[in-house]
């Protein structure tokens, strides 16, 4: 749903105040100027290859949780040290983290679903608030595993380029 596609395909050269910059075209991303640049007035689109509507649910709901009381977790930086639980399975397409004791993030960037096993929890219930569809930080989403109870270990599958996000109660 970025723009990267309708970059040209032809190498390019341009230059500018600092120097010479060279593109790639669409293999080229880090010179770019606005590699991923959104295109707002797809926003609504549904139709198609890339459903603009529900993406722009998913990062408003994700902005609206990180804005949140629930999310200030991550707008905390006076104690940074400490702050994130890596989550390292031994397949290199899962990460997890828990970030201070409050929020569990699982990725899966993979082609196949992945597992993540004996994923401790900090005491309390948790409640997911985010899948690949839907994120919701007040009511929480529905899905497998839709709660956790904390201090125990958890199984937790996540699809092929797949996120689940809970947030303790």
């Amino acid at each position: 749903m970025r723009s990267k596609g309708l970059s040209k395909i032809e190498d390019v050269v341009k230059f500018s105040s600092s120097g010479e910059v060279r593109l790639k075209g669409r293999d080229d991303t880090y010179n770019q100027r606005a590699p991923n640049w959104f295109q707002w007035e797809q926003v609504g689109e549904t139709e198609g290859p890339n459903n603009y509507k529900a993406m722009h649910a998913f990062w408003k709901g994700l902005i609206d949780f990180r804005l949140s009381d629930a999310g200030k977790v991550f707008r905390n930086a006076e104690h940074i040290d400490g702050l994130y639980q890596w989550i390292l399975p031994e397949d290199e397409s899962l990460l997890g983290y828990i970030v201070g004791g409050e929020v569990l993030v699982l990725l899966n960037v993979g082609e196949a679903d992945g597992d993540f096993s004996d994923v401790r929890l900090p005491d309390g219930e948790w409640m997911l608030i985010a899948t690949d569809d839907a994120v919701d930080h007040v009511n929480g989403v529905t899905g497998a595993h839709a709660t956790l109870q904390g201090g125990k270990k958890h199984s937790l599958a996540v699809p092929a380029a797949g996120v689940r996000i809970w947030r303790k109660k």
